[in-house]
């Protein structure tokens, strides 16, 4: 495909490169002759955007390697020479319960009005258990937000308790120390389960 809208047809290759993690690199034909970028990124292209036949984004999805349990979803933005800059990350962890089948007819913005509400990776409370090495005794919370914290809720739950969950999307927050982690410290969008009652 044509990467730099100059006529001439590019190459983008995504997979295997002997490492855990696959590979993507681009190879720009240079009449005739292909030359790589030095820039290469982690993961597999879920999607590539255009503008006038020239590469304007690249969305790439991390599922980590090397015992990493965070997936990642990074976009790239591009300038007319191809040099990339990250603009939006967001991630969770690789067990958290996917909602199915329960997404909301619309997304619904919310802040919360109360603080140390936490995010978690199922929709139910666990607090003791030891689910990664890293986080002892910390159960299934992914992070806590304070008050004014903003999200997006995109699916809800009921449980077994009659209790209501929002599968939700929080801005990104300086809280650490729960099973959540950044990669390359960019402010990172975070997806997870958080109790109805705290969203107002």
């Amino acid at each position: 495909m044509e990467l730099n809208g100059d006529g001439q047809l590019d190459a983008v290759y995504t997979g295997p490169v002997g490492a855990e993690a696959d590979v993507v690199w681009f190879f720009l034909n240079e009449h005739g002759r292909y030359r790589k970028i030095a820039q290469e990124w982690w993961g597999q292209v879920k999607r590539l955007t255009f503008q006038k036949r020239h590469l304007a984004m690249l969305t790439l999805l991390d599922f980590g390697c090397c015992a990493q349990y965070i997936e990642f979803e990074s976009a790239y933005a591009f300038d007319q020479h191809l040099n990339a800059k990250l603009v939006l990350q967001r991630g969770t962890a690789a067990f958290t319960q996917r909602p199915i089948g329960s997404l909301l007819a619309s997304p619904q913005a919310f802040r919360l009005s109360t603080d140390s509400v936490a995010l978690r990776t199922a929709p139910v409370v666990d607090d003791t258990s030891t689910i990664m090495y890293d986080a002892v005794k910390k159960g299934n919370i992914l992070l806590k937000f304070g008050k004014g914290a903003q999200g997006i809720a995109w699916a809800d739950k009921v449980d077994s308790l009659g209790q209501q969950w929002r599968y939700v999307e929080m801005q990104p927050t300086s809280s650490a120390g729960y099973l959540m982690y950044s990669k390359e410290d960019f402010p990172t969008y975070t997806l997870g389960w958080m109790q109805a009652k705290d969203i107002h």
